[in-house]
């Protein structure tokens, strides 16, 4: 049965790429330009470089990997190569009839800063691309934020529309109403299954090793697959051409990395890694902040060996290690997320389409003990082998097919607070066929269709999933844009949408036996979303950019564990339906020294169990950040940022009342007379998640003075004080003694970073 699926389904991927790949018209007498693009310093590939054909106008950008093609006509051709802060290309190349060329070049740092720069990347990207719902972030924009003991990509993208914090201990992300697990975050085509530490503030990827950061807050197309809301799709730094490196200390965490080549075209070794400090520093430099809100302890440990060609392919394999530890007094956490993998981008001499691929490996462990209570445990493997091809045709038209087979094996072993044990191990196996397209209709019409099937073959669920994304370029400053498509998921955690978040998160995947909704059995035991979005991207003057976007996602059979199952009898799961609606808007602005940007989100979350709707805790129905920093002085040594955040409240349950608990210690001979008894709570359940805590805002300021040692040398010292005004945010309450816990008070830092480029 399987076998007749599969033929099935890989049937009708390649009649759909036939079709495609027939609209793209690559004659026999055409000739095939096709590259790489490096900078010449340090051999890293260059995205979004500007390549033009002078004769015939034909623009293109290059992709991730510095890639590019162009299908022409036999003869000669000017080949122009340009990106902001680099001197332009120039090269005339011969193309025959039939002939495919392939090129690799490299583009020097310019040597004078224009002041004015009349095309812009980004703007190319804007009319080129459909880009519903997607920012690519770059480390330069990581490192504008204050720094709140390090620069992070997860602070960075908090500031970007669509994603909702939920707070600065213990906080995590939010995305568009969908929880951490929905959100598809990889790590050099490596599922990473933690990406934030239990502190809130950071994640386990250090800045500095970062290459490019790609977040898609809905509407993703057919390439990701196997989570229903979001993807964070995170590639790491690439050997520079010289051995560069840099070391970082200060209070909170302490960092260090280095790139070593191995020759001039790329090959080399990239190391990196950072410690916590704060349970070390804080009782020392923090003492006004109570102790027992700052048990936090972390270590993260990444290398990276790249071999490249001197046309450009390369091959890297890699490894991480990301380990958590929190000790409470009542309780004691850890996690780790460890792995490793292989992966490829080739451009095979004389053919017309580039191939890359990934196998790789993510473990997942995580524990809990709490005294008097049984030890709590999950682990989670994972293994992924992908591999695709695509075809770059004539009048930027895209064409991208691929396979990939997933693998999972889940264990938890889980006691809950009424002691109840929940046991889960299983083992799950997934086939992925895809395929996508782009078309571009002189750059006012950009189509992009796609098509995924995923096989989960331990349940026998064959789900196709459609996608489609599009934009309409009304004029070089106005665009529409618009994604929907069909999402599954197997994916699924110990935490409930119902609760505030736990720092012990175990993973599962397709829940075994007939589930139920509503009183009735479920159909597929799978995960599954549906998203519509729509938008414009506006330029009403120069250097001002408007986007933004209204949303829909509507949420089918997401399951999490019962862990408030009080009897034996009660079902393991729970399941529910949900859906998130609102709209986000940015607005941005950039010269040479000054960048500031504006986001506001409105987010309507709503989660059904089959008794009740409710908001689940993390609807922050208002959102809004502002971003500013600005560099000063004639080598812009100085540079001044300030980042203010407001969330409107989280909901809560409020308490209708209190009684007696006594739990028979020794059994039902007990003398409960005279025993001791705790208090119990009574929850309004009428009034379920519909009052709110208070509103969260904070301002984070930042300056630092770099002392430019030499012209590879540079020493960065810089201040920050975190919450500057010192607002009291309330973390929870205790609702027995109606005592208030509040998240971090203002926190000045220090700090020193050494940097050899």
């Amino acid at each position: 049965m399987s076998r007749s699926i599969i033929g099935f389904m890989g049937f009708r991927v390649v009649l759909f790429c036939s079709l495609i790949l027939a609209s793209f018209n690559i004659k026999s007498q055409d000739a095939y330009l096709k590259g790489f693009i490096f900078d010449h310093e340090t051999a890293e590939p260059l995205p979004f470089a500007y390549v033009m054909i002078k004769e015939t106008g034909s623009v293109t950008l290059t992709n991730d990997e510095g890639f590019f093609a162009f299908t022409l006509k036999p003869g000669t051709y000017t080949l122009l190569a340009f990106l902001i802060g680099y001197d332009t290309l120039k090269e005339k190349i011969t193309l025959k009839a039939g002939q495919v060329v392939t090129k690799r070049f490299t583009l020097k740092p310019a040597s004078v800063r224009l002041k004015t720069v009349t095309i812009t990347t980004t703007k190319q990207q804007a009319l080129q691309e459909a880009r519903t719902s997607m920012f690519r972030i770059t480390p330069t924009q990581i490192k504008s934020l204050p720094s709140i003991g390090k620069q992070d990509v997860i602070q960075y993208l908090q500031t970007l529309p669509g994603v909702v914090s939920t707070g600065d201990v213990g906080g995590q992300i939010f995305i568009r109403g969908g929880t951490p697990v929905q959100t598809l975050t990889l790590l050099d085509g490596v599922p990473i299954f933690q990406y934030q530490h239990s502190l809130g503030l950071f994640s386990v990827f250090q800045s500095d090793i970062i290459r490019s950061v790609t977040l898609y807050t809905g509407g993703f197309n057919a390439e990701y697959g196997g989570r229903l809301s979001a993807v964070l799709d995170i590639k790491s730094l690439e050997p520079r051409k010289r051995m560069t490196g840099g070391i970082a200390i200060n209070p909170f965490v302490s960092d260090a990395w280095l790139s070593l080549p191995f020759n001039k075209h790329g090959s080399g070794i990239v190391l990196g890694g950072q410690l916590s400090r704060l349970d070390f520093i804080a009782p020392k430099v923090y003492s006004f902040i109570d102790s027992g809100n700052l048990p936090y302890r972390f270590a993260d440990f990444f290398g990276k060996v790249t071999l490249r060609s001197k046309r450009g392919s390369r091959v890297s394999g890699f490894w991480f290690n990301f380990s958590d530890s929190v000790g409470f007094p009542d309780a004691q956490y850890a996690w780790k997320n460890s792995g490793g993998g292989v992966n490829f981008i080739v451009s095979p001499p004389g053919t017309r389409f580039l191939l890359g691929g990934v196998l790789g490996y993510s473990g997942y462990q995580a524990s809990m003990l709490v005294p008097g209570a049984k030890p709590s445990h999950s682990s989670l493997s994972s293994f992924i082998a992908e591999i695709y091809v695509q075809y770059h045709g004539a009048e930027r038209r895209l064409l991208q097919y691929g396979v990939a087979m997933q693998g999972y094996s889940s264990e938890l072993e889980f006691y809950n607070l009424f002691n109840q044990r929940i046991t889960y191990k299983r083992n799950v196996s997934e086939l992925v066929v895809y395929v996508k397209a782009r078309r571009n209709w002189k750059q006012k019409l950009i189509l992009e269709p796609g098509l995924r099937f995923h096989y989960y073959a331990t349940g026998g669920y064959l789900l196709p999933e459609p996608r489609f994304s599009m934009k309409y370029n009304h004029s070089e400053k106005l665009r529409f844009k618009g994604a929907t498509g069909i999402y599954t998921q197997s994916l699924f955690t110990t935490v409930s949408d119902a609760e505030i978040t736990q720092l012990f998160v175990g993973f599962l995947n397709l829940p075994e036996g007939t589930l139920t909704f509503n009183g009735k059995p479920i159909r597929t035991n799978v995960q599954s979303a549906f998203h519509a979005i729509a938008g414009a991207e506006w330029e009403p003057v120069n250097n001002v950019q408007v986007n933004i976007e209204f949303f829909y996602k509507k949420f089918f059979r997401l399951f999490s564990v019962n862990r408030y199952k009080m009897f034996p009898t009660e079902p393991d799961y729970i399941v529910e339906d949900g859906y998130a609606a609102g709209f986000d808007l940015m607005v941005s602005y950039k010269t040479d020294r000054l960048w500031t940007q504006a986001s506001y989100v409105f987010t309507y979350v709503i989660r059904d169990d089959g008794i009740r709707e409710y908001f689940p805790w993390f609807d922050r129905r208002h959102y809004a950040n502002v971003l500013v920093s600005y560099e000063a002085g004639k080598a812009k040594q100085w540079m001044f940022s300030a980042r203010w955040m407001f969330g409107s409240g989280l909901p809560y349950t409020p308490t209708a009342g209190f009684y007696p608990q006594y739990d028979f210690p020794g059994g039902i001979t007990d003398d409960y007379v005279s025993g001791i008894y705790n208090v119990g709570l009574i929850l309004d359940n009428k009034n379920y998640n519909k009052y709110r805590l208070p509103p969260y805002h904070r301002l984070d300021l930042h300056v630092e003075y770099r002392f430019f040692l030499s012209h590879r040398a540079t020493l960065v010292s810089y201040f920050s004080l975190f919450n500057a005004y010192n607002r009291r945010n309330v973390f929870y309450v205790n609702r027995v003694t109606g005592d208030v816990v509040y998240q971090l008070p203002l926190i000045p830092i220090v700090g020193l970073k050494l940097k050899l480029k």
